[in-house]
């Protein structure tokens, strides 16, 4: 006969605590299929083994013979001969059916559950603390990572600068801008005027190629329109006559 265990209900829920969604999948040896007693039933019986072996473990391997025959009604013979052959057995009372491979698994799985709440209040401080440490370098890394992207912010705002003000500078300039610039100097030059000075010399300023527009303006201010560094001298009548200029 194979061995029966009594299994307390009570006690299972305290020790088997939802012991299926902590391991979802149970330990199948082709050999014992092979060499037990199931291997003597047909294809059939071994189907209905298999579904049974998955609920019962998916209910913590907690089954009474009253939900076995209710889940599976249609198949009361079958479920007879499993019960004949011993592949599936009851215990003392005839309450609880027993898996046998089933159950022992359960039963180890349990004791290493047991092992592993005992060590766990034993160590909780530790892991509370370590939990902790691991929030503030968490912290620390984001804060980390604001900062980066700050820093990647301040670098595009620099490169949009950059850029803006090298397409301010850019020669030839705009018309529109040179009219802006002009209007905000307020010093009476004529922006086409002078647009159309330079253009007409490959905005050139003597032999060198102009760099910047806008001291050009300034300096196209100063001499009234003539960029040429050489300016008329205008002599008195007084100067001619005492013979300074001969």
């Amino acid at each position: 006969m194979p061995e029966k265990r009594t299994r307390d209900k009570k006690v299972f829920n305290q020790i088997g605590y939802n012991m299926a969604k902590e391991l979802p999948y149970f330990r199948f040896t082709p050999q014992e299929w092979q060499n037990g007693n199931i291997s003597m039933l047909s294809d059939t019986h071994k189907g209905l083994f298999i579904d049974i072996c998955c609920w019962y473990w998916i209910k913590d391997c907690s089954i009474t013979q009253a939900m076995l025959k209710l889940r599976f009604k249609q198949n009361e013979n079958l479920l007879k001969q499993l019960f004949e052959y011993g592949i599936i057995t009851t215990n003392d009372n005839d309450e609880f059916i027993a898996i046998k491979f089933l159950d022992e698994q359960f039963d180890q799985l349990s004791t290493i559950r047991k092992l592993r709440q005992d060590a766990g209040c034993k160590g909780g401080k530790q892991r509370a603390s370590n939990a902790k440490a691991k929030v503030k370098q968490m912290l620390k890394q984001k804060s980390s990572y604001k900062d980066k992207d700050k820093d990647k912010d301040i670098k595009k705002e620099e490169i949009l600068k950059k850029k803006e003000k090298t397409q301010l500078n850019k020669i030839p300039p705009l018309l529109e801008d040179v009219k802006a610039y002009c209007k905000e100097r307020g010093k009476g030059v004529d922006p086409e005027k002078w647009y159309n000075h330079y253009e007409a010399k490959g905005w050139m300023i003597g032999k060198n190629k102009m760099k910047d527009w806008r001291a050009a303006v300034r300096t196209w201010e100063d001499s009234n329109g003539d960029d040429s560094s050489k300016k008329a001298v205008v002599i008195s009548p007084e100067e001619v006559l005492s013979g300074r200029y001969r």
